[in-house]
Order: structure tokens, then C-alpha cells, then sequence
């Protein structure tokens, strides 16, 4: 096995890059994972508006409407007595202290009960949902108030009716999917992360062994070898399928370390499969690198380049929930957008019908997509074989 572990040597020059790879793995992917991992009923929870409140009638129906906008937001009663005072409120309004502001004048309950215009003015930064919400609240209450009294009620019997409408008008939203889950799991996000660092761990690792067995060096002292060049070529992918599944088994490590019972690990046979799938693509790609160029910063630099790209519009770093249709057709086109969308399908899917769900596809379109990396790695191999480049 000396071919075997010459080559593995090979790698503890790229050690200090791997490692950082490695890290940022660990420590980043479990972070990503707690955040995108959020149901979507976290995602849109209800806003608490701030309005400002110029009581200048205080009067009980204005009373009333002050403690009925207080169920559901933050009323901030505030005096504006002179014009100083009103530029100073709609300054604040402008300048997002608060998000609207109800003026209520003097005579405003006498109004009302007269069926007058009310004479109340709003404030509010442009047309924006609060605004218009605030515009109908109000005016809704006070209609209710005029129609109870209308109806035989005392004003204070009116204000406490019209204040329960307004409680029980307040909607109830509800997060639904097709398929009854909200969200992604912990799981699901950091087998997805974990495509960037391992696709750069194995390109740049993969690739220096690649490399250095071009190395005139090596190569001189393996032709010379009384070793058979079917025991050499079977000893060179022994070393690169050992990097492989030593980088994958690592991974997979760091998954169950950094999430431990916080997890469901009933699926990760299946998220693991499909990581392997993805080892291969590395591998393949790793080698069409190497055989392109031996010069290893370049091989990281377009590793880099590449796998970023990747896994941007690919659903690795933001997921595919906020990415567009038009980025997402983009994406069909490589190889970690079908990683992507098997630790989905195995994320949504129950356990007994993860192989029906499309997961042998994704499968499939990875290893198509490694055997292309793998052609095009002996195509160009060939070709500087013959023109000696």
C-alpha cells in the first residue's frame, strides 16, 4: 500500500484550508440550521402597531376607543395643544416613533351622537396597511357605537359592544401546506448546509491528490516501482474513496454532535445516502479539476468560485422558500440543486414513502451529473496525453 499512503500524505499540505472548511461547517451549519429551521408560523406573527392618541374631548366615547385599539396596540397618549405640538407629532409619525396618530378634538362625542362628521383627523407616513387598518377600525367602532345607541343602549353599554366586535373581527391566520408541515427540520438545514464545505473539502483535497500524482517526481519513481499499473491505479481510487468517506462519516459526525437531542434521527440513513450521492459529484468534479490544472491555488480559487455560486442560487445558504422561480429553473442545471431537493423530499416525506417521493430522481441526477465531471476528467486526461500539454 505504499502508493496508498503516499497519496494520503499528499493531503497534509491543504490540511490548514480543510480544516477551515471544516469549521465553518461545524459551527455555521448548525447556526443556519436553528434559523432557517423555524416553522413558518414564527415567521409571520402578529405586529403590534404604536399609535398616538390626542385625547382632546376626553370623553367617555373617546375613552372607549383608546381602551378598545389597546387590546391589539400600543396606544401612547400624547397632548397637542399648540402647532409646535402637531409638527412635532407628525415628525414622529414621519420618523417611525410611532406608526400612526388619531386626533380626537374637542366636541368629538357630541358629534358623533348628533351624526355629525366626527371631526377626527389621522396621521399616518404615506398608504400603509397600519394606516388603512387604523382608518376602517375606527370609523367601524364608531359606527357600531351610533347604531347600539340607535338600538335602545346606554352609551356605555354601546362603547362595550362595539369594543367586543371589534376583538372578535381580529383574524385568526393559520400557516398551512400541502403536505401538513410547516418549516424545515434541523435536520433537513444542515444536511443541506453541509453541501458548500463538503464539495470544497473534497475538491480541493481530491484534487491535490490528483495533482501530485501527475508530479514528474512521482510518477518517475511509481513507473520504476515493480508494482503492476493495475495494483497502482486500483491504490490511487482506494486513496481518494478513503478522503471521501472519511470527509462524509466526519460530516455526518458533526451533524449528530452539534444537534443532539434537539433532532429526529428516524431519517438519517436517508439524508446520509443522499450526502453520498453528493461525495460522488465531489469526487468526479475533483478529479475534471485536477486533470485541468496542477497548480493548487487555482484549484481552490475555482472550487470556491463555483460551489459559492452553487449554492447560492441552489438553496444551500438561503433557502428556496425566498429564492424566485427564475433563479430556481437556473439551478436545475447543477448538481447541488438536486442535493437540495432530496434532503427535502426526505425532510417532507414519511419515512415509509421517502423513496417514492422523488428522492430517486435527485439521486439519479447527481450521480448523471458526477459521471459527466468524471467523462469530461478523461477527455481532457486524453487529450494532454496525446499533445503532451
Amino acid at each position: 500500500m505504499v502508493v496508498y499512503k503516499a497519496l494520503l500524505k499528499t493531503i497534509k499540505g491543504k490540511m490548514t484550508s480543510l480544516i477551515i472548511y471544516f469549521v465553518v461547517f461545524a459551527v455555521f451549519g448548525s447556526i443556519v440550521a436553528r434559523q432557517n429551521s423555524k416553522s413558518m408560523d414564527s415567521m409571520f406573527e402578529a405586529h403590534q402597531v404604536v399609535i398616538a392618541l390626542v385625547d382632546q374631548d376626553d370623553s367617555e366615547l373617546s375613552r372607549g376607543i383608546a381602551e378598545a385599539f389597546s387590546q391589539t396596540d400600543k396606544i401612547e397618549k400624547v397632548k397637542a395643544s399648540t402647532e409646535d405640538d402637531l409638527k412635532k407629532l407628525n415628525d414622529n409619525v414621519r420618523f417611525d416613533i410611532y406608526d400612526d396618530a388619531i386626533l380626537i378634538p374637542s366636541g368629538f362625542e357630541a358629534n358623533v351622537l348628533a351624526c355629525h362628521e366626527s371631526g377626527a383627523e389621522f396621521l399616518s407616513k404615506g398608504q400603509s396597511a397600519s394606516s388603512t387598518l387604523m382608518y376602517t377600525k375606527f370609523n367601524t367602532f364608531v359606527k357600531n357605537v351610533t347604531i347600539y345607541m340607535n338600538a335602545g343602549f346606554s352609551e356605555t353599554e354601546a362603547i362595550a359592544n362595539a369594543t367586543d366586535d371589534m376583538e372578535k373581527a381580529e383574524p385568526e391566520i393559520e400557516m398551512v401546506k400541502a403536505n401538513d408541515k410547516t418549516g424545515h427540520s434541523l435536520m433537513a438545514v444542515m444536511y443541506a448546509f453541509m453541501a458548500y464545505s463538503m464539495m470544497m473539502i473534497l475538491s480541493i483535497g481530491i484534487a491535490t491528490i490528483i495533482s501530485s500524482i501527475k508530479k514528474k517526481d512521482l510518477m518517475a519513481r511509481i513507473t520504476v516501482s515493480p508494482m503492476s499499473s493495475f495494483r497502482q491505479n486500483l491504490e490511487q481510487v482506494l486513496a481518494i474513496t478513503t478522503f471521501g468517506l472519511v470527509v462524509l462519516l466526519a460530516m455526518i459526525l458533526v451533524v449528530c454532535i452539534f444537534l443532539g437531542n434537539e433532532a429526529d434521527y428516524s431519517k438519517i440513513w436517508y439524508y446520509s445516502i443522499n450526502s453520498a450521492a453528493l461525495m460522488v459529484v465531489g469526487i468526479s468534479f475533483a478529479f475534471f479539476l485536477g486533470t485541468i490544472s496542477q497548480d493548487e491555488g487555482v484549484i481552490e480559487l475555482v472550487s470556491n468560485m463555483v460551489f459559492l455560486g452553487m449554492s447560492f442560487i441552489s438553496g444551500v445558504f438561503v433557502t428556496r422558500d425566498f429564492m424566485s422561480e427564475s433563479v430556481l429553473k437556473v439551478a436545475h442545471f447543477l448538481p447541488v440543486y438536486w442535493y437540495v431537493s432530496g434532503t427535502e423530499q426526505i425532510d417532507t416525506a414519511k419515512v415509509s414513502e421517502i423513496w417514492g417521493s422523488g428522492l430517486v430522481g435527485s439521486l439519479a441526477m447527481q450521480l448523471l451529473f458526477a459521471l459527466l465531471f468524471m467523462g469530461a476528467g478523461f477527455v481532457v486526461a486524453r487529450k494532454k496525453e496525446r499533445y503532451v500539454l
